[in-house]
């Protein structure tokens, strides 16, 4: 009998910790639903695109805006990391050159569980920047940030800072050409301050200079010791300076001729084509490919023309020619007596 009441009281108790039990895992699972449920609406209240991959590289879920990025697939837990890969470079997802695209999705793949920084462009022109990072369960995350209105607006402000700071220095070379107009005694010196002053503000590596020596018909240009090539040009341009130093130009001929012809400054955009330019000079050209001349006047006679060399070819520019002739009309009044030139 004393046996029956033990067991019948093995049993009750065994009853009440099993009730016990049920009732504190059907708490905990009630914690964690509630847990989960939280994490899943963070999740999908990122205004970031996340995917989770198990260590194989296959889709275990993402988020709605992660969906976002690719309505033609659905995607399902077990997707393959590398076919979603794939599929994003080979359907013009994101802007890839043809020769690209194998380069990338290996790129991508072997980038995968190491963690990594891309930065993507989209086919309709936004700026993605995705990172790829391992928890410490093997887990694989990848994050899609669209990033377009944070770059658009740091290069909005970086046009602004650079057009501020091309002002700034137009002003520079405007106020340091007067400095040079209005203190230097002979035109010479004056010209070759300002030839120099021009080539750095343009980032010409060559410049010179001529003065009228006649007007009229026999109108006459005549080299100026107004010499500049860039500091490490070395002896590359020493050919060159000495056919101009011997050269003497009728109205029209070459880029400075032209100038004194029309009164204008003159643009060659591409000197290897120009037939007004002598092939002597051109010879002496080493990697310039264009050209500008621009005409100094006092009292709307020319004076004295100014010449540039630069690398790259001179697209004609309305606001560059308007400063480049306030800049030579600094120098006018200097050659008003027109000696030691």
């Amino acid at each position: 009998m004393v046996w029956v009441w033990i067991s019948l009281l093995v049993v009750v108790s065994l009853v009440t910790v099993l009730a016990l039990l049920a009732r504190r895992l059907q708490t905990t699972r009630v914690r964690l639903d509630h847990m989960e449920s939280r994490l899943a609406s963070v999740l999908e209240g990122l205004d970031a695109g996340l995917a989770v991959w198990d260590p194989n590289g296959r889709l275990m879920a993402c988020n709605k805006r992660f969906r976002e990025f690719y309505p033609m697939v659905e995607l399902k837990p077990g997707l393959v990391f590398e076919d979603l890969t794939r599929f994003t470079a080979t359907r013009g997802l994101i802007q890839l050159q043809e020769d690209q695209v194998e380069t990338w999705v290996e790129a991508r793949l072997d980038a995968f569980g190491k963690g990594g920084h891309d930065l993507l462009r989209t086919s309709d022109g936004r700026w993605l920047d995705v990172d790829t990072w391992a928890t410490d369960f093997s887990e694989v995350l990848l994050l899609y940030m669209d990033t377009t209105d944070l770059r658009e607006t740091e290069a909005s402000l970086s046009d602004q800072t650079e057009r501020l700071e091309r002002q700034a220095a137009d002003r520079r070379l405007l106020t340091d050409a007067i400095r040079i107009g209005s203190t230097a005694t002979t035109p010479g010196s004056a010209t070759a301050a300002v030839v120099a002053l021009v080539c750095a503000w343009a980032a010409w590596p060559v410049g010179y200079a001529y003065h009228v020596s006649e007007h009229g018909d026999d109108a006459t240009l005549v080299p100026m010791p107004a010499w500049f090539a860039e500091p490490d040009a070395g002896e590359t341009f020493s050919g060159l300076r000495a056919v101009v130093a011997e050269r003497q130009l009728k109205a029209g001929e070459g880029p400075a001729g032209r100038s004194l012809y029309t009164g204008r400054v003159s643009w060659i955009p591409n000197v290897a084509v120009d037939p007004s330019i002598d092939a002597e000079v051109f010879d002496c050209m080493t990697g310039i490919r264009g050209a500008c001349a621009v005409p100094v006047k006092y009292e709307d006679t020319v004076v004295a023309v100014l010449e540039f060399l630069a690398r790259d070819q001179l697209v004609p520019d309305p606001s560059m020619t308007h400063l480049l002739e306030a800049t030579a009309e600094t120098l006018g009044w200097v050659f008003r007596t027109r000696t030691d030139t």
